[in-house]
């Protein structure tokens, strides 16, 4: 999937094939390749991207770890345990949160960081990351965020942005049920303030009905598949939903 929506982009595709043993270059992948990696990128102009990596993995493999490559003059800065990295270059900086695994193991080598599942046992792997490139003259903030995992739904939501950026809060979600079919129904939460929300890997142009509830702060969004649904996906599977 690519497709170019004006303020943001889509790029999705299955890059399984790239992990069999006989791509090595160096002949140091003896072992089988993964069942499945289909990477997702979803790029909110003019400057944030989010990053959610769907990994199945043989019952033979023992690992399954991200590895990020920060080729910048200086080290990031890490907080939260490395989960949170600030990397400065000249009058650019970026922004990386590991939104989830939330008990995601994060190494940080020098410019490398490794981002290890908490548990190997599932066959099934889930990693989302949250980068946002800013210019250190407006001296920004690390950005606000939350992991969203509701049912079938998988993502993150996004405060503290500058009015550049968005004019309010935002959440991206995927919708994975953990299988390579696109579930018929997905819900979450999110905090009950205005928000824009872009639901990805629904059924392409397809109509859904979508509800709105609020209690105590929270808002639950119901989203789900239906002939004769009042919205309809485009032709990259997303919607918009605002709340």
């Amino acid at each position: 999937n690519f497709t170019d929506g004006g303020s943001w982009l889509y790029v999705s595709g299955d890059i399984t094939e790239s992990y069999r043993p006989e791509i090595a270059w160096d002949n140091s992948c003896a072992g089988p390749g993964i069942a499945r990696l289909v990477r997702n990128v979803f790029y909110l102009r003019p400057n944030l991207f989010f990053v959610y990596d769907q990994i199945e993995k043989l019952s033979s493999q023992a690992q399954v770890s991200p590895h990020m490559h920060l080729h910048f003059p200086t080290t990031p800065v890490s907080t939260n345990a490395n989960r949170e990295l600030t990397v400065t270059n000249g009058n650019g900086r970026l922004h990386v949160a590991t939104v989830f695994p939330a008990s995601a193991v994060s190494t940080l080598t020098g410019n490398h960081l490794d981002v290890s599942a908490p548990s190997e046992a599932p066959l099934y792997h889930r990693f989302m990351h949250l980068l946002r490139a800013v210019d250190t003259n407006s001296n920004p903030t690390f950005p606000t965020y939350a992991a969203i995992t509701g049912t079938s739904a998988h993502g993150v939501w996004v405060d503290g942005l500058q009015a550049a950026e968005a004019n309010q809060r935002v959440a991206v979600v995927f919708a994975d049920n953990n299988t390579t079919s696109v579930p018929t129904s997905i819900s979450y939460t999110v905090p009950a303030v205005t928000t824009q929300h872009y639901v990805l890997k629904l059924k392409i142009s397809t109509r859904y009905d979508v509800s709105v509830t609020t209690n105590s702060g929270t808002a639950t969004v119901s989203i789900t598949e239906s002939p004769g649904g009042s919205v309809q996906t485009n032709a990259a599977g997303l919607l918009l939903v605002s709340n």
